[in-house]
């Protein structure tokens, strides 16, 4: 059984990364963002996101990354949204690093916060899934926050990316979220 959660701050999330996207980028509106929360019982990612992204069919999982727990996200969001902040514009790089701080430590805690307002509270320790997948058109990356039966769905796309692309960002955000956990 699989059912899209109504979440006022899943709608938010959306709403605030929609925000960034427009500025991601903005010359080419590069980048996409969307998310979903469900409830599902269902194992088949595949089944999963053809039913809650109805614009993507026919999907293949390229390669997937586990982690036990939802300790380092945001490492995984530094490599994923804020990559080319206001197109060519020149953005000194300690700016660009503390604005991306700033919107990341709040979209952890409307994270945090789509969970709690299903039941879910910060104590409960929530795993992660990054997944490089491809439809008929396009190449994407997806996140996925669960906690037993409640999964949160990011799914990013980069207009201008090749598949080659496509793996070298897949790779960038694991491995910077590996030096993460490592350096614990």
């Amino acid at each position: 059984m699989m059912e899209i959660l109504e979440n006022r701050m899943v709608e938010f999330i959306n709403g605030y990364l929609a925000a960034f996207n427009d500025i991601d980028g903005e010359e080419k509106r590069e980048f996409i963002t969307n998310v979903k929360l469900i409830s599902s019982n269902c194992s088949d990612i595949k089944l999963e996101l053809e039913t809650i992204f109805e614009f993507l069919r026919d999907v293949k999982i390229i390669q997937t990354k586990y982690f036990s727990d939802d300790n380092g996200i945001e490492y995984l969001f530094e490599k994923l949204i804020i990559i080319e902040p206001f197109g060519k514009n020149e953005v000194s790089e300690d700016k660009l690093n503390k604005y991306r701080d700033y919107v990341i430590f709040h979209l952890i805690d409307y994270l945090d916060f789509s969970f709690e307002e299903v039941g879910i509270g910060l104590e409960n320790t929530k795993t992660l899934q990054i997944i490089h997948g491809k439809d008929k058109s396009k190449n994407f990356i997806v996140l996925v926050v669960t906690h037993q039966n409640i999964k949160l769905f990011f799914l990013f796309f980069r207009n201008t990316f090749n598949r080659i692309d496509f793996f070298e960002w897949f790779d960038s955000a694991v491995t910077h979220l590996l030096a993460f956990k490592h350096s614990k």
